[in-house]
């Protein structure tokens, strides 16, 4: 072998060593950032069963977080459901999550 054929088997190795670890690190990041996801993420049947998330909003604040985040809709159909606009929509979804968000912080310490 040459000095040039082997030298271009070497610069072909070592791109494909480079392309390994970029496609095996980019895999990482993306298993990381699921596992992120999945423990923010907490099940509907977990909500449903569990005594300290009782809603005491009306039931359409139920329904709006439901349609939201379960049904996938966005705030606009929302909105068009509860017969108001979109914006009013994504408000309540706000405040319902932030005082939920406290309801929960404040059982964790009991």
């Amino acid at each position: 072998m040459t000095e040039d054929k082997a030298y271009k088997v070497h610069i072909q190795y070592t791109f494909n060593a480079f392309c390994k670890v970029v496609i095996r690190h980019a895999a990482i990041d993306i298993i990381l950032k699921l596992l992120r996801r999945w423990e923010r993420e907490v099940s509907l049947d977990y909500l449903m069963n569990e005594k300290f998330i009782q809603f005491a909003e009306p039931e359409q604040t139920q329904v709006e977080i439901f349609r939201y985040y379960f049904l996938r809709q966005p705030q606009r159909v929302i909105g068009v459901h509860i017969s108001r606009t979109r914006s009013t929509a994504g408000r309540h979804i706000q405040l319902a999550l932030k005082r939920l968000r406290r309801l929960m912080k404040e059982k964790r310490y009991e």
